[in-house]
């Protein structure tokens, strides 16, 4: 059977609004992280008290039980995660995020009988179509860059002729979407208004991102709005602000 959510998860993720829910989905994969590191920790003192024959001590019994209480809290975090994946727009979930979302979903068609259930079953699978498309969407524009960037080696490494490639893909979609944009200005408000949503925060949290997208777009061949859009791709990949900033201007030279 499909894992069930515990309701007052449910409860707790329908409280978190679009905006806020990337940024919340960050802090849980950042506990769940810090988490794993404790929990590697607990069984490594638990596996040597083990080798020493001290498995029956007070100290084991300690540290026993604070591995129970972190799977626990891990498990809360997983549940939190997955309810937030549900509520959220599948166009504001990252490459990683909606690999996730499939994930889920594959399991939970594979749990359900077509032959009990056939309008759950039908739901999956229109659900599994829309997110391969979110998915095709997410990743076709992004494929190419983060290939790219795995080969720079690191963000502050100069970008070389590795990466010359990259000119053709970014800037194809860049003048691409700025040919469908209706005008300037309500173009670069809602590039901005994206770039926000898929790093978790407001726009009036990205004024440093906004700022480098105006001088970029004063200073090179590109716009405020298709330096913007290479931002939006960056985050989508997962790099953070300050990442975003230090990149930019080194992947808009190709």
């Amino acid at each position: 059977m499909a894992r069930k959510l515990n309701p007052d998860v449910i409860t707790w993720s329908l409280k978190i609004n679009g905006t806020e829910a990337q940024k919340e989905m960050r802090n849980l994969q950042d506990s769940s992280a810090e988490l794993k590191k404790q929990q590697d920790a607990l069984r490594k003192s638990m596996a040597q008290l083990t080798a020493q024959g001290r498995k029956d001590t007070e100290e084991y019994k300690r540290l026993d039980q604070a591995l129970k209480a972190n799977r626990k809290e891990m498990d809360l975090n997983r549940q939190k995660m997955e309810a937030l994946q549900q509520r959220m727009n599948l166009g504001e979930m990252t490459a990683n995020q909606l690999q996730q979302r499939m994930k889920q979903l594959t399991k939970a068609l594979k749990d359900t009988s077509k032959a009990t259930e056939p309008e759950r079953y039908k739901q999956l699978q229109q659900e599994i179509k829309r997110t391969e498309e979110a998915m095709r969407q997410a990743t076709g524009s992004t494929s190419l860059l983060g290939r790219a960037l795995d080969r720079i080696g690191g963000v502050k490494t100069a970008v070389t002729g590795a990466v010359a490639g990259l000119a053709v893909a970014v800037g194809t979609a860049l003048v691409g979407a700025v040919k469908q944009a209706v005008g300037k200005i309500i173009e670069f408000e809602k590039a901005n208004s994206q770039l926000a949503a898929i790093l978790g925060t407001t726009k009036d949290n990205i004024t440093d991102l906004t700022a480098e997208a105006r001088r970029l777009g004063a200073t090179t061949a590109y716009t405020a709005s298709q330096v913007t859009s290479l931002q939006t791709e960056l985050a989508k990949l997962g790099f953070g602000k300050e990442s975003i900033k230090e990149m930019t201007p080194s992947v808009l030279k190709f």
